[in-house]
């Protein structure tokens, strides 16, 4: 059934092609080329649009990315902003920060003797 199916199918699309196969090959007319009127003002509107802007945006991206690694060494380091400061270029909080040590053992000790002496 599906052999019989097939087979008309392509005898009638013969016969189709056969009815309308002066039809296929056209008429003869006069084409004007004018796709050039689009063309030719394609390549600057994409010199303008595309690299002009492309241009304009990896600028404003340099900036940005400029500003925010300026910012990041703001919090990295804050003294290096103040005028005349000898700020050190690797600065570590824990160089400056005093010892803590002597201070949590005496904390920790006055915890100690203050809830014994409350039982």
């Amino acid at each position: 059934m599906a052999a019989a199916i097939s087979g008309s199918i392509l005898i009638f699309t013969f016969f189709g092609f056969w009815i309308f196969r002066k039809k296929l090959a056209g008429e003869p007319t006069i084409t004007l080329d004018v796709d050039w009127l689009y063309r030719r003002p394609v390549q600057w509107a994409r010199k303008f649009f595309l690299e002009g802007l492309e241009a304009v945006f990896d600028r404003v991206e340099t900036l940005a990315v400029g500003a925010a690694r300026r910012f990041l060494l703001l919090g990295k380091n804050p003294a290096a902003l103040l005028p005349g400061s000898a700020a050190e270029k690797d600065f570590s909080p824990d160089r400056r920060r005093p010892a803590l040590q002597r201070l949590i053992l005496l904390a920790l000790f006055s915890f100690v003797i203050f809830s014994v002496w409350k039982l």
